[in-house]
Order: C-alpha cells, then sequence, then structure tokens
C-alpha cells in the first residue's frame, strides 16, 4: 500500500491547542474531555482501544458536520498548500477572525492522523473497516468529507478530505465490498481538478497524493480510466517537459518533481492491468484491460513518459517510467505490444535509452534490468520497420520530432505511400487532424513539422494542391499564420505558398 511520503501540515496549527469548544459549537463536557485528551496524549494511546477510538472518530466528524453549515468561504482559503505554517501570533490572529476555518483544519489534521495510522498499523478489533463501517457501507457520518470536496477554496482542507476518502474505500474495497458508487463521486472530482488545474496552483496539489492511494485498487483504476485520468496525467507530464521560456510563456502551473513522481506512480500501478489482461483472458477483468490498453494507446502516456526519461529528473522518476515502459512490452496481445513498440520508436526512446545506459552512478539494479529489457526488445523491433512505417509510428503517436523522416529527399522517395493503402490519403487526413488538435496546445514543434510535411504533399504528389484544398487545408493553415509562434508562422507562411503557387513558392517565402 502506498503511503504519501510527507504531506504539508496546517499552517494555524500553532493555534490548534488554543480553540476553545464553545459557540458556535455544540460539544457535550465528555466529548471536549475527549479531544482535549487525544491532543494531549500521543494518538496511539487513543487508539488502543475499540471504544475510545470509535468514539473519537465519531466525535472529530460530528465537529466536520458542525463547521461545514451555510457560511461564507472561510478566510483560511486563500492560504495556498505551499504556505509555511504561521507562527503562533498569526496563527491566533486566524483563530480569532476564522475560527470555523482553523476548527476545520483541526479535524483534518486529526482524522487523516487517525485514518492513515489505521491503515498502517491496523489490528483484528481496530481497523477502518471496523471503526468507518456499518453493514458493509461507510456510515452515514463520513457525508461531510466529500462536501469539504466541493466547498470553494481551502486547498488543505480537500486534500487531506481526498486521502481520507481515498483510503476509507480503498479498505472497503479490500474487503470486496460495494463501493462503487463512493468511488465514483470521489473519482469525479479528482478528474474534474486535473482537468482544471492548469491554471489553478493548488489543484493538482490536492490530487497527487490522492491518485497513488487509489493507485492500488483495481477498481479505482478501472473508474479513473473511465474518466480520462490517464490522458489528464499525461498532459500534465508533458507540461513539466516544456522548455522554461514555453512554460513561462504560457503560464501554466508546473508539476513539481513529488506531483510527477506521484502521477508516474499512478501510471505505473494502472499498468499492471494490462499484465493481468495476460493471465484473465477470459475472465470479466479482461474488458478493464482492453479499456486500459486503448487508453495508453490514446493518452499520449508513451510520449510523456519517454520526454521524462530524455530529461531524467530523479531516479525515482526514471524508475517508474522504466517499469512501466516495461509493462507495457510484456503484454500479450501483439496488436498493442507492436502499436506500444512503435510508439516508442516514433518518440526516441532508442536514443534515450542509450543515454541512460551510459549513467554510471546506477543505484537500482531492477531499474538498470528493465532499461536493458527495453533496450533490446526496441533494437529487435527496429530491425522489422522500414522508414515510412517509422513515419506511420511517428504520426500515430502524434509526437513528431524533426529528422531524417520530415525532408524533402523522404517525401521525394515516399511521396506515393502519403495515398494510403486505401487510396483514401489517410496519412495527410492525420495530419490534417494533428494540426487541429495541436492548434491550440504547447506543443509548437509537432505544429511545424505537420505544416512542413502537409506542404511537402502540396509540392511533390501530382495534383496535391487540388487534393489538398478538397480536404480543406486552406482554412487549417490560414488560422496559424498568427500564431505566437515564429517558427509556427514561418512554416505556416511556406505551406501557404505551396498551395498557391505551383511552382518557384520559395521566392514568396523569402522575400516576406
Amino acid at each position: 500500500m502506498y503511503y504519501p511520503s510527507a504531506i504539508s501540515s496546517s499552517p494555524v496549527q500553532c493555534a490548534f491547542s488554543k480553540i476553545e469548544w464553545t459557540i458556535p459549537l455544540s460539544l457535550s463536557k465528555p466529548e471536549i474531555d475527549l479531544l482535549q485528551s487525544a491532543d494531549e496524549n500521543p494518538l496511539e494511546y487513543t487508539i488502543a482501544e475499540y471504544r475510545e477510538v470509535f468514539q473519537y472518530a465519531r466525535l472529530l466528524l460530528k465537529l466536520l458536520d458542525q463547521v461545514m453549515g451555510p457560511t461564507q468561504p472561510a478566510i483560511l482559503s486563500k492560504v495556498g498548500l505551499d504556505a509555511i505554517p504561521f507562527d503562533e501570533e498569526r496563527a491566533l490572529e486566524y483563530l480569532e477572525h476564522d475560527k470555523t476555518g482553523v476548527v476545520t483544519h483541526f479535524v483534518m489534521t486529526k482524522l487523516f492522523d487517525l485514518i492513515h495510522i489505521l491503515s498502517q498499523d491496523p489490528t483484528d478489533k481496530v481497523k477502518l473497516t471496523t471503526i468507518f463501517f456499518a453493514n458493509q457501507q461507510l456510515m452515514d457520518d463520513w457525508r461531510p468529507l466529500l462536501q469539504i470536496l466541493y466547498r470553494q477554496g481551502d486547498a488543505f482542507a480537500q486534500r487531506n478530505a481526498a486521502l481520507c476518502i481515498s483510503y476509507l474505500l480503498r479498505a472497503g474495497s479490500e474487503e470486496n465490498w460495494k463501493m462503487e458508487n463512493d468511488w465514483q463521486a470521489l473519482i469525479s472530482w479528482l478528474t474534474s481538478r486535473l482537468q482544471s488545474s492548469h491554471y489553478n496552483i493548488d489543484s493538482l496539489s490536492v490530487v497527487t497524493s490522492t491518485l497513488c492511494v487509489l493507485g492500488g485498487c483495481p477498481l479505482a483504476r478501472d473508474l479513473l480510466d473511465q474518466q480520462g485520468g490517464i490522458g489528464y496525467m499525461s498532459r500534465h507530464l508533458r507540461l513539466f517537459c516544456l522548455p522554461k521560456e514555453q512554460q513561462n510563456q504560457r503560464k501554466y502551473n508546473i508539476p513539481n518533481i513529488q506531483q510527477v513522481y506521484e502521477m508516474c506512480f499512478c501510471v505505473w500501478t494502472m499498468s499492471f492491468d494490462l499484465l493481468n489482461q495476460n493471465q484473465n483472458d477470459k475472465d470479466e477483468s479482461s474488458s478493464t484491460s482492453s479499456s486500459i490498453q486503448q487508453s495508453f494507446v490514446r493518452g499520449g502516456i508513451i510520449s510523456a513518459l519517454c520526454q521524462l526519461l530524455a530529461l531524467a529528473p530523479r531516479e525515482k522518476v526514471i524508475r517508474l517510467c522504466l517499469a512501466t515502459l516495461r509493462n507495457l512490452i510484456l503484454v500479450d496481445e501483439s496488436f498493442y505490444r507492436e502499436t506500444y513498440l512503435n510508439e516508442m520508436v516514433a518518440c526516441h526512446a532508442q536514443q534515450c535509452f542509450e543515454q541512460l545506459q551510459g549513467r554510471t552512478n546506477w543505484n537500482d539494479s531492477e531499474c538498470l534490468e528493465d532499461l536493458m529489457t527495453l533496450k533490446k526488445a526496441l533494437d529487435q523491433h527496429t530491425l522489422t520497420l522500414t522508414r515510412w512505417k517509422v513515419y506511420q509510428a511517428e504520426l500515430e503517436s502524434g509526437q513528431l520530432s524533426w529528422g531524417i523522416l520530415h525532408t524533402e529527399d523522404f517525401f521525394r522517395e515516399h511521396i506515393r505511400h502519403m495515398e494510403g493503402p486505401k487510396q483514401d490519403f489517410e496519412p495527410v487526413k492525420k495530419l490534417l487532424s494533428l494540426l487541429m488538435q495541436n492548434m491550440h496546445t504547447d506543443d509548437d514543434e509537432s505544429l511545424a513539422i505537420c505544416l512542413f510535411d502537409v506542404g511537402e504533399f502540396i509540392w511533390q504528389y501530382p495534383n496535391g494542391r487540388a487534393i489538398a484544398k478538397r480536404l480543406g487545408i486552406r482554412e487549417i493553415v490560414l488560422q496559424l499564420l498568427d500564431h505566437p509562434s515564429t517558427g509556427v508562422q514561418t512554416h505556416a507562411l511556406q505551406c501557404m505558398s505551396k498551395l498557391l503557387i505551383q511552382h518557384n513558392w520559395r521566392s514568396t517565402t523569402n522575400s516576406s
């Protein structure tokens, strides 16, 4: 089971001991005594007895329900997850002006600590399923945790609530209890945050540690896949790999190295469902594996992993990238195995492997073994590929890079292949599809290469101009003449010149 290595503390933790359990809270004297006793003693002391830990858990959830009333967003909601804990004087100022917010942080701190310890060190009687479940279902008192997820602001409370819910649902799932509806609610929230976190600095911080916890539950992995989780994580990983100038130019929220590691961890756990397909071909679980197999093709995750390997940011990230890619090449189904290998070739994984092989400071023998296995498999696979097949693999992956496949000589030799096996110009249509997909993304290089390749088809294929006009190329290229990237602008102008001028198109672009 995965446990977050370290999660940030509440910025107002210094004020916890000063909270007065009075109005607007409604607690009895024994309840206040239990809160104070649990705060003064090690948590392990409180959870030693079933009755006491049961009452303590119910009390924390009761407190949370009381502070979740129809109030204005807490002042603390404006404090990000990366905030350094305040000194006592400032923390007490927050307690004075935002008691509800501080109490919420207190409850979410204590509740996470309780659930975390019970996850790591359960006993026969004192464990998550005996404290938080009744009749194989989560007790109703847990609902305020779900409400926190959808309450505006307060990243700290949301992060801890998501972790608490994921540990509870995972515990229930391990007992084979029906948790699908509850998982669905959590994962819907997670994927919505993954979608919106390009521009919100805290949106990604509140979800990545939870992604790791749910990665250990097959049902949760399946639901995450169904809601596009692999594709969302892939986008964030590719953002991390962007050159610094592009990161600054686009003003995106770039993941930090720990968030990258946690997303890679989740992707790695999902890759094991590909291997489950090998063992359960006729089992009901095979439909889950088949869906994830397709997601690893469509989601762009292989490209993201190869880009991370090229950057080689940390050994722990490299280890997960290599282990995931190795799982991909071990699938039994030849179609998917070949598809994954083709995409690795298209993403220049061989160069990454050779670069990594030259490192001398490997501390992990399994990591080195994965690297050698991948390199051997890819070397053998490339022996069967022609240049045109490599080009097709690039097109299918959608990750294009400048090289010998994108030159006048290459297209002069292979221009007839642009007709496609069905004579419907499928490769040209794929280039147009990539142009439209990448028009509003950060992949300026792929945009420029698509424009170059389309221009070569127009120029070198007999009647290429007429076919291009029929496919609607002119309207797409016109939109890119004002692209923010000067490189994309240049290639858009050249492509348009080839479309409008039959022979001496270079004179037009040179004069510009």
